[in-house]
């Protein structure tokens, strides 16, 4: 009986094979639903959520009929997108105490000064 030689570490001329190849990167982006199938999209993946959260005998947070929120023209959803693909959505509500889209005045040389600027007084 002869058994095949196996090549030595000398004799092997093939080429190195990586262990592992990094997997390619996740695409994520944040943006308001434009569109009517988005809406839609989001009013399904909300339903779906309360309905796994009901057949698992936990607590639906909303009372309201939040689907039916995000079908609504005037409302302005956001979703979280991967490659695409609707993962996550929201109905971001503007506070005016947060800041949110609030309009700075228009700097004159009449304001106020800084409290770390120097001041100086006519002599």
């Amino acid at each position: 009986m002869t058994r095949p030689t196996t090549p030595t570490a000398s004799e092997d001329h093939s080429a190195p094979v990586p262990f592992t190849q990094a997997p390619p990167a996740a695409i994520y982006e944040m943006r308001m639903l434009s569109t009517a199938a988005e809406r839609e999209e989001a009013a399904a993946l909300v339903q779906d959520r309360q309905r796994w959260l009901t057949l698992h005998g936990l607590p639906v947070p909303a009372r309201a009929d939040i689907p039916a929120q995000f079908r609504e023209a005037q409302t302005m959803p956001a979703g979280l997108f991967e490659d695409g693909r609707l993962l996550a959505c929201m109905i971001p509500e503007h506070d005016p105490d947060l800041g949110w889209a609030r309009v700075r005045p228009s700097s004159s040389k009449a304001s106020t000064p800084c409290p770390a600027s120097p001041t100086t007084s006519p002599a």
